[in-house]
């Protein structure tokens, strides 16, 4: 069985110049995990197999995102952020366990500011 390239991956996703590309280093020995690579692919050739810049095995699971779906992704990540930062805060007694529930890094709207919250903050 042959694994699918990158562009296969790609499937049908809108033609986009800016991709991201990310990967995981199998390799127990190799120092690197996941690794991103930033392509800027104007003409649109074929991309070949993402490889390990450590120790140069393929990478498994190889991702592909659109700089568009790349950064919905990253302003998706900094809201639930802040949502769990607002929940311990919120619900937290200093020096107390830091317990927060899933529902906390699952919302991605970001909850209304409780007037004073701001100055609150160190």
């Amino acid at each position: 069985m042959t694994r699918p390239s990158v562009m296969d991956l790609r499937g049908s996703f809108p033609l986009d110049a800016l991709l991201h590309l990310e990967g995981y280093c199998a390799v127990p020995t190799c120092m690197a995990r996941e690794v991103t690579i930033y392509v800027k692919n104007y003409d649109g050739d074929p991309i070949p197999d993402l490889k390990c810049p450590l120790c140069g095995a393929t990478l498994a699971r190889p991702h592909v995102l659109t700089s568009t779906e790349y950064v919905a992704r990253e302003k998706r990540q900094a809201r639930t952020s802040v949502n769990v930062q607002m929940y311990v805060r919120d619900h937290t007694e200093p020096g107390g366990l830091v317990i927060y529930p899933a529902s906390a890094m699952r919302r991605e709207d970001l909850p209304p500011t409780p007037p004073g919250w701001w100055e609150k903050q160190p």
